[in-house]
């Protein structure tokens, strides 16, 4: 019998610990190539450019991440804080 491949995306469960991961990822990314561009602005302009490019790019996904995770937090801390009256109420 054949090993059967999916052929499909399979759904991914997306927390605060890969969000933390990306955010990590997307700012070494961002350093990386900003220091390419810094070092290549007097060698070679189309590589500054591109590494520009991709540095301000990872730059601003970072900043949205970092926006998304304190969004996340911020709604936890509020379902936190709405809850915690009624469970002073009930055990009473």
């Amino acid at each position: 019998m054949p090993y059967r491949l999916k052929h499909y995306a399979q759904p991914v469960n997306v927390d605060a610990r890969s969000r933390i991961d990306v955010f990590l990822l997307e700012f070494s990314v961002c350093l990386i190539t900003g220091g390419m561009a810094y070092w290549a602005r007097d060698v070679e302009l189309r590589l500054f450019f591109g590494c520009l490019i991709v540095s301000l790019i990872c730059l601003v996904l970072t900043l949205h991440n970092v926006y998304v995770i304190g969004k996340a937090l911020r709604n936890k801390y509020k379902a936190d804080k709405v809850a915690e009256p009624l469970n002073n109420k009930t055990n009473k």
